[in-house]
């Protein structure tokens, strides 16, 4: 027999890509993990294992997916943008919801802050609003067509997942002022653009300012230098299962004033769906729907360097990507190690930390229903110390189940860590666990440990971390669990599930005995 002593030192590689053969520093799955913590207070990266809990503050005129969430440089206000074309706004203390209008057959197809007044893609139109900095803003329909006199859209068929039609119309403000815009007709793809003066005066707005190749379905826009990309999926090979072709997905760069595009990278996956310029560097999403998601990034020429690959979940819609400092955030769901819609992130907003950790750092509200999704996603200062983090937009497949979300509130937590899985290669017991807390144990904190041995065959319940079973406000936890026995290798799990924060520091120490001598 011999005794070990595994500590669980630093989580902040993020989820590990492989079961047994995690780093040192990463862990295995989590659900609302951020070990970059959301309290204020912390004026630095927490590095503990950091539970977040997101609360629903939007209310009963939310009636469909909210696609698109938007700030603005005029005012305060925040707007959303739905799948059935309402459009939304709240204050900034999130203290009132109003139901501006739906632009007409709106549908929530895209949507822009430009030029003091957003603008508002609907299936074969583009509505604005505005303007911003007037004082009385109002909803003008049919501004593409009848105020710019240009041909209307097309409303094509996008793909979709879990109900969620992608965005047919999704808009990118560029670098030489004007907003361009996504359309698909009569089989081919094309990139038309607004532009205005500064208070929102025609300027030569553009119809069909790129066509695209035959078949490619422009999903997404953004900035390269002063290039323009556009992410494109090829029609009709997008259904759930179906095998990827050459050319299902192509990254198309294109200088804006030349008569074509100058490149296609083709990507061979079957959704090629949203884009975002970070810090100067163009990252992707792609994937085949319901069964993975790929991040890539580009690094010139024909070259994609692949940066994540998800074996579940879907490519996230164009407005559900955003970024800060070095962190990169995009809108997903998983399934294991429970199913649950949220925030996936790369890495952290301190470079200084590691830039390729994969955390699932915040679920949505609703963890009852089915099939949750994550519609949308904005990042905005939620504190007065000027924190950022994510507002998310969601829905599941239950009837008007459907809500924008933003950091803390007074629900439960729902926040699940597991750790690597600990090889031993031996029969073995666990007779002590010692859990250093972040603050001490007080009414409304609860987490539960367990222990999973032998891939999970069986799992053993430790006592529930709380203020009845430690009532002398211990800040360090001493488990000594009866009978936890395993063949091979183990992992711990902890379930945060209390109404008051409190996150497990580190280290965490395991005290393992073998029970056969090799």
């Amino acid at each position: 027999m011999a005794k070990l002593n595994i500590k669980i030192t630093s989580i902040l590689d993020g989820m590990s890509p492989s079961w047994h053969f995690g780093s040192e520093n990463q862990y295995l799955a989590g659900v609302s993990i951020d070990p970059e913590g959301s309290d204020s207070t912390f004026l630095r990266a927490t590095g503990s294992i950091f539970p977040t809990r997101y609360t629903k503050f939007s209310a009963g005129k939310i009636s469909a997916a909210p696609m698109w969430i938007l700030t603005n440089p005029k005012n305060t206000n925040i707007y959303t943008y739905l799948d059935n074309g309402g459009f939304l706004s709240y204050s900034n203390t999130l203290g009132s919801e109003t139901l501006i209008g739906t632009p007409t057959a709106g549908a929530g197809n895209g949507a822009i802050y430009y030029n003091d007044y957003i603008y508002l893609m609907t299936p074969t139109d583009v509505s604005r609003y505005g303007s911003l900095s007037g004082g009385s803003p109002t909803l003008t329909n049919t501004y593409w067509t009848s105020t710019l006199s240009a041909t209307a859209l097309t409303d094509t068929a996008y793909p979709s997942t879990r109900s969620v039609e992608y965005p047919n119309h999704a808009p990118h403000l560029h670098v030489d002022n004007k907003v361009y815009f996504c359309d698909y007709i009569n089989g081919q793809g094309k990139i038309h653009y607004i532009k205005t003066t500064n208070t929102g005066v025609n300027n030569g707005s553009t119809y069909g300012a790129l066509d695209l190749p035959f078949g490619f379905l422009p999903m997404d826009i953004e900035s390269f230098g002063t290039d323009l990309a556009i992410l494109a999926t090829f029609e009709g090979q997008w259904a759930s299962g179906a095998i990827p072709k050459p050319g299902s997905g192509a990254l198309f760069l294109w200088d804006t004033f030349s008569s074509s595009f100058y490149r296609q990278i083709n990507l061979g996956e079957t959704i090629a769906s949203s884009l975002l310029n970070k810090n100067g560097e163009l990252f992707l999403w792609s994937g085949t729907l319901g069964t993975g998601v790929r991040v890539g990034r580009y690094l010139g020429g024909d070259s994609i360097q692949p940066i994540i690959n998800l074996k579940e979940g879907a490519p996230p819609v164009a407005g559900a990507v955003d970024s800060i400092g070095s962190k990169l955030f995009w809108g997903g769901f998983q399934t294991y190690p429970t199913a649950a819609a949220g925030i996936f992130s790369l890495g952290y907003a301190n470079a200084q930390l590691p830039g390729s950790a994969l955390n699932f750092m915040g679920r949505i509200s609703d963890s009852t229903n089915t099939l949750p999704i994550v519609t949308s996603l904005k990042l905005v200062s939620q504190s007065s110390t000027g924190s950022f983090y994510p507002y998310i937009g969601w829905r599941t497949d239950t009837t008007a189940a459907y809500g924008i979300d933003q950091l803390g509130g007074s629900a439960a937590y729902t926040s699940i860590f597991r750790s690597q899985v600990f090889n031993v290669g031996q029969e073995f017991s666990i007779k002590k666990v010692r859990i250093p807390l972040s603050v001490a144990i007080a009414s409304g904190m609860t987490i539960t440990p367990k222990i999973y041995v032998d891939d999970e065959v069986t799992s053993f319940t430790l006592t529930t971390i709380n203020s009845t079973n430690y009532p002398n406000s211990e800040r360090t936890i001493d488990i000594s669990p009866v009978a936890v026995r395993g063949q091979h290798n183990f992992y711990l799990e902890l379930a945060f599930t209390g109404t008051t924060e409190v996150a497990a520091n580190l280290p965490i120490n395991i005290s393992v005995e073998t029970l056969r001598d090799i």
